[in-house]
């Protein structure tokens, strides 16, 4: 019984600190924040959560009129699939955001790349480690891909 409650209260205060964490982020960082919590769903092709994440990061994205197109297409996917070719939409838009200094996110982030994504047309994602955990295959093929480099803005 010790060790049920013990474990009820740490997950309650892990959701806490982490609910507490999302809520005193600027809006680039809550952006990137549910993104990269989008990017780890997808990796564990956890559908239920992939879709929360994605309605979190299109709600979080409505201020970004460059982000739009891909906060729509995962806000409206219907199934894993549909969520990974929106989100590879996002991880463009996200990309050119950064880099064009529209969207500054206040942590280091990385362009990763699989070639074999989408039937080998391959597919970039931005990541906050060099560690490759791909969100386009999930567990089949989990470490496919390079990181390409950092993400850079123009304005840092």
């Amino acid at each position: 019984m010790k060790i049920k409650l013990s474990s009820i209260i740490a997950s309650a205060l892990f959701y806490f600190l982490w609910v507490c964490n999302a809520s005193a982020l600027k809006n680039e960082d809550k952006i990137v924040f549910h993104y990269l919590k989008l990017s780890q769903a997808l990796s564990r092709s956890d559908f239920k959560k992939a879709s929360k994440q994605a309605v979190s990061l299109a709600s979080e994205s409505g201020s970004f009129p460059a982000l739009k197109a891909g906060a729509d297409l995962i806000r409206n996917a219907k199934n894993l699939e549909s969520i990974r070719e929106g989100f590879s939409v996002f991880s463009d838009s996200l990309k050119t955001a950064v880099e064009k200094g529209q969207l500054i996110p206040g942590e280091t982030l990385f362009v990763v790349h699989c070639p074999m994504a989408f039937n080998d047309k391959g597919a970039d994602w931005i990541s906050d480690q060099k560690k490759v955990i791909n969100p386009y295959f999930g567990d089949e093929m989990l470490h496919c891909g390079s990181v390409k480099g950092n993400l850079k803005s123009s304005k840092k």
